[in-house]
Formats: C-alpha cells, structure tokens, sequence
C-alpha cells in the first residue's frame, strides 16, 4: 500500500491594488511673535531720502514776512524778532528751505529821534534759518533800515510857527508893538513846548510786512533733502 500524498499549501492571492497611503498630517501655520508692548517696529520698506552738502552763495536773496511788529519806539538794539520765508529757498534744484519756515532776526539799532530835530530810525538783520529737515543754521545778512515818516517833524515845526502867530496877535492887542514882540516870543515858546512834549513818529516794521534780506557769507550745511519739482 502506498504512502499518501502530502496536502499542497494553498497559492498566496495576488492583488493589483495598491496599499492606501497614510493620511496627510496637518499644515500648521507658522508662529509671528509679536513685539514687546512699546517696541518701535520698522516698515518693511523705508522712504529714500537724499543727504547732499549744499552751499547757498553770498549775495542769495532771502524773502521774508514779518510776523510781529518791530519798532524804535519798543525795541532796542540786540531785540530779537520772528519772521517766515514768504517763498521757498531753494538752491541747486533743492529745497533748503520750505515757504513759511521759521527765520529769526535781530534788532541792530533803534533810535527814536531828538525832540526838536532828528528823527527814528531802525536797522534790522537776519541771525538764523530752519531748513526743511530741521536745522537752525545761522546765518549773516545785510541789514534793512526804516526811517521815521519826515512829515511828522514838519507837522512839529508848522505847530511852532502857528504857536508864535496867535502869541503876536494877542500881544499886538495887549500892548501894541512892544507886546506884539513880547507876545510872539511867548506864542512860540509855547509851540516849542508841543514839539518837546512829542518825538514825531517812529520808525516802524509792522506784521506782515515783507523785506528781501541779502546773504553777506555764503553757508555751506548738509541736509537731508528732496527735490523740488
């Protein structure tokens, strides 16, 4: 009797799937730290701005507007006084300066003028500019002069004459000739006493007026500028 034949393993199956691939893990997004409280951040991006060593000449007009009054009669010499540019400063294609900047002055004489002769007079300058990125440059100018009104010291003089005509018509009556004299005398002593008791005008700068001051030494500064169209 022969031996049994031994049972066959079963044949493995063979499948044309493929395995399932494993799930995608989450994207998570990236961390921002916030800065401190307080902490200054910088744009991204930063304006360009262009630094260039500028030198305004001698000789360079600088338009100005008075924005208070400067006058003999309340100022005196080293008073110093606020004005703003009435047009741009510009030099090169550069704004130095922006119109209605900041200029400031000096008083250089001040003189109200004799009771009976003479009359006010005023001298100013320039001492310092802002320019557009901030800068109180100093700077030296010719100086502008004003001269009291002439017709207030012959107003003066008219009121003597006028004060010694009414004295002779009231000597005249009192005492003839003699008085006449003696009235005449008195008369214009007394219009002399008008013109003691009043200087005549003063020399006056008033608000808004404008002055074009003269550059006396070139200036030479470096600034942070921008160009002017």
């Amino acid at each position: 009797m022969s031996a049994p034949t031994p049972a066959r393993p079963p044949a493995p199956t063979i499948s044309n799937s493929e395995p399932a691939p494993k799930p995608a893990e989450p994207v998570r997004p990236p961390v921002v730290l916030s800065p401190p409280p307080g902490t200054a951040t910088e744009p991204a991006t930063k304006p360009l701005r262009l630094a260039k060593t500028l030198t305004i000449p001698e000789g360079t007009l600088i338009p100005v507007r008075m924005l208070e009054r400067v006058s003999s009669d309340i100022h005196a010499s080293g008073d110093t006084f606020s004005a703003s540019l009435s047009e741009p400063l510009v030099v090169d294609g550069f704004a130095i300066a922006e119109k209605n900047a900041r200029v400031e002055g000096r008083v250089v004489q001040a003189e109200k003028g004799g009771r009976v002769k003479g009359t006010s007079f005023l001298s100013v300058e320039l001492t310092h500019l802002s320019t557009a990125d901030g800068q109180k440059v100093a700077i030296h100018t010719q100086t502008f002069e004003r001269k009291a009104d002439q017709n207030s010291k012959t107003e003066d003089a008219k009121k003597v004459g006028v004060g010694a005509a009414i004295g002779a018509a009231i000597g005249a009556i009192a005492g003839g000739g003699k008085g006449a004299v003696i009235g005449a005398g008195a008369g214009g002593a007394a219009g002399g006493g008008v013109v003691v008791a009043g200087r005549g005008k003063p020399a006056d700068l008033p608000v808004e007026t404008r002055i074009n001051f003269k550059l006396t030494q070139a200036v030479t500064l470096t600034e942070k500028l921008s160009k002017s169209n």
